[in-house]
């Protein structure tokens, strides 16, 4: 990010004493005691890992803050020094080293905001014999919460252009630290290689031992503004370190997520009005520091700073259909934990649950949205998107039970789009009239390609270029109506203009494609339904009387709308608001069964928790008054019915354990068992 700062503010420092050893092999000094030095683990624990001192709480708010408040160990990593050239906004001019530590300073106060405390830190200098030293600062009164500085020269150094990303590419063997001014640690700088960054992240994730990992956009997305290159080395780099890091004491309970960052700037606004209020005066906190944030959000005709703090987007979002029903009735949820995909299912129809059960490890990273599809002849299906941060590739690939209801062979490839490159969508799946599996994804140009089982079972053909007119985002719904026709929506946007760092918004809108006949080509609607009006992705539901209905986030804020197929195949596409009680994400939807079967809707609220509500009655109006679910969710919530004829939602817990709540009767009662974990 390019960024300054406005005025300077005093640090609160202790005096650096003693020196002390931690069990990783570094030294630390400082009179304060050196912290983990046990390496004890906690059942839920972060650790971000970001370019520059203003990332985290730009693109990774409002989920940071909601878990700092619930007092939860807290490791921010920011990887460069953010010096480039200074500041050219201040009289005089703000030195490189002056404003590397101004937004040090910065960083600090942020975080001391969102906990509300004073800002006050110990701050280190953990000296490591074989490598390079870095700061580590700890809030005073929050001694959970940590931030460690590794100084590297920020890509927009003149006299060190794209070190990170040269480093990274291997255009760079090594590349040397910068020194702020007046930091703790020692004022000569010091040397990278890749290999060592990568060991110093990965000793940093053993050291702290989190169960989310959180980080930026490891690639750009065509069409839409290029991120900074910085922001895509981190990404990168993070992933690396994740090859080698397990989850707490080795137990793969690890969730990686990225976030989007200048692609933002195209987006509308996503968040509620109280997690925007909140999110600007965290960010002016920080702003407060850095000259250039605030020129740029004051001043300039590109306000990206302005217009951050009113948005968030993951890079791949997890989606809300990673659960799916067995051919003996059995739940089955799937989720991207430590680097492939973990198993929970049911051991009964009904009963207790079972897992996590690790799939084969499909090389690569995978991003965490899946698609679960049941074959016709009762094998469940999982497809998801691999894809390498170094490589520049991204492929669908896919794994299948080796007979109903059993364990999972190992992966298959099934290629990209557009034969090679970074910008393979998430995967979704469909189920043709005649059994065939259809599988579709955002391409290289953001249309939707789609390619198709030979036979029911069987191997999949060569993809094929559907169109779409380019503009598709990640997150497609795919289902059957009741003629057995598939029907496809998407979140589409404008294209803007000129893909640059300057913001420039654009409209979204809901787009459709759909066969004309069950088993048909299929062709897209030219109207742009609800223009302007949508900011997450869809999520399609099913009616008692089997008509298909798709939910959305409104643009502009975070109320859930709708709209719903008619009787006769057609679509009513008038959206309905029916509220919520905010919060980002696709929402998940479920319908139970019986005469009275409603929709239920969760969604990932404002508090980070899950929110419900449902049909008025069976086939009708949605319900606009919420029932708040309680508990802190990592990501999007699933939802199934299951053999009882209850709902079941499922969500990942942020210790990375599979969370349920179950409704206590089947019916329409809004009543649930409450948070349980379940499996191990």
């Amino acid at each position: 990010m390019h960024a300054i700062r406005r005025q300077t503010r005093t640090r609160a420092t202790l005096a650096i004493t003693t020196a002390a050893v931690l069990s990783c092999g570094a030294v630390i000094k400082s009179e304060a005691p050196a912290a983990h030095a046990a390496a004890a683990i906690d059942p839920t624990s972060y650790v971000n890992i970001v370019a520059h001192e203003d990332d985290d709480v730009l693109f990774l708010n409002p989920d940071l803050a909601a878990p700092l408040r619930a007092g939860d160990p807290n490791v921010t990593i920011i990887l460069t020094a953010g010096e480039a050239d200074g500041s050219p906004f201040t009289t005089p001019a703000t030195s490189q080293a002056d404003f590397a530590a101004q937004r040090e300073d910065g960083s600090r106060a942020a975080y001391a905001k969102m906990m509300g405390l004073a800002d006050n830190w110990t701050r280190q200098d953990v000296i490591r014999p074989t490598d390079a030293d870095y700061e580590m600062d700890t809030l005073v009164g929050a001694p959970q919460v940590k931030l460690i500085f590794l100084n590297i020269k920020d890509g927009g150094d003149p006299n060190e252009l794209d070190d990170l990303t040269n480093l990274n590419s291997g255009a760079d063997s090594s590349i040397s630290t910068f020194v702020p001014n007046n930091t703790v640690v020692t004022p000569t700088p010091q040397v990278y290689t890749k290999q060592s960054l990568i060991n110093t992240l990965d000793a940093l994730l053993n050291q702290f031992q989190p169960t989310v990992v959180r980080t930026q956009q490891p690639s750009d997305i065509y069409n839409y503004a290029l991120d900074n290159v910085d922001h895509l080395a981190a990404a990168s780099f993070t992933d690396q370190a994740m090859a080698s890091y397990h989850g707490p004491g080795g137990d793969r309970h690890v969730i990686l997520e990225h976030f989007r960052d200048y692609a933002d700037n195209n987006m509308p606004d996503n968040l509620s009005s109280t997690q925007r209020n909140d999110k600007e005066t965290i960010f002016q906190t920080y702003e407060a520091h850095d000259a250039n944030a605030y020129h740029y959000d004051a001043d300039s005709p590109d306000p990206d700073y302005k217009n951050w703090p009113n948005r968030q987007y993951q890079r791949w979002p997890a989606g809300s259909a990673w659960n799916a029903t067995d051919a003996d009735g059995r739940i089955e949820a799937f989720a991207v934990e430590d680097g492939t995909v973990m198993r929970w299912y049911q051991t009964t129809p009904g009963g207790p649950w079972t897992g996590p059960e690790a799939l084969a490890t499909p090389g690569g990273e995978l991003a965490p949205q899946l698609s679960i599809v049941r074959n016709t002849d009762g094998r469940l299906q999982v497809f998801a998107m691999q894809y390498d941060s170094v490589a520049g590739t991204s492929n669908v690939v896919t794994a299948a039970q080796t007979t109903p209801g059993s364990s999972f062979g190992g992966w298959t490839n099934l290629g990209n789009p557009n034969g090679t490159g970074d910008q393979t969508g998430l995967p979704a799946v469909g189920v043709n009239a005649n059994g065939d599996l259809q599988v579709f994804a955002k391409n290289y140009y953001g249309g939707v390609s789609t390619l198709i089982q030979s036979s029911p079972g069987g191997s999949f053909g060569t993809w094929t270029d559907l169109g779409g007119g380019g503009g598709v985002q990640d997150g497609l719904s795919v289902a059957s109506d009741s003629a057995g026709r598939i029907q496809l929506f998407a979140k589409r946007c404008d294209i803007p203009a000129a893909q640059t760092w300057g913001y420039q918004i654009v409209s979204c809108w809901l787009a459709h494609w759909s066969q004309g006949t069950a088993n048909g080509t299929g062709t897209w609607d030219a109207t742009e339904w609800a223009k302007g009006g949508i900011s997450d992705q869809p999520v399609i539901g099913r009616n008692q009387d089997g008509r298909l209905q798709v939910f959305f986030r409104q643009a502009g804020g975070s109320d859930v709308e709708t709209v719903a197929e008619n009787s006769d195949g057609s679509w009513n596409m008038t959206p309905v608001d029916f509220s919520g009680n905010g919060g980002t994400g696709s929402v998940a939807v479920a319908t139970n069964t019986g005469a009275d079967a409603r929709i239920f809707i969760f969604e990932r609220d404002n508090s980070s928790g899950v929110s419900v509500t449902q049909q008025s009655a069976a086939n009708g109006t949605v319900n606009n008054l919420w029932t708040a679910m309680g508990g802190l969710v990592e990501d999007l919530p699933a939802a199934a019915v299951d053999s009882n004829g209850k709902v079941v939602l499922t969500t990942l817990g942020t210790d990375g354990r599979l969370d349920i709540q179950t409704q206590e009767a089947a019916g329409a009662a809004l009543t649930f068992s409450g948070w349980q974990p379940v499996g191990s």
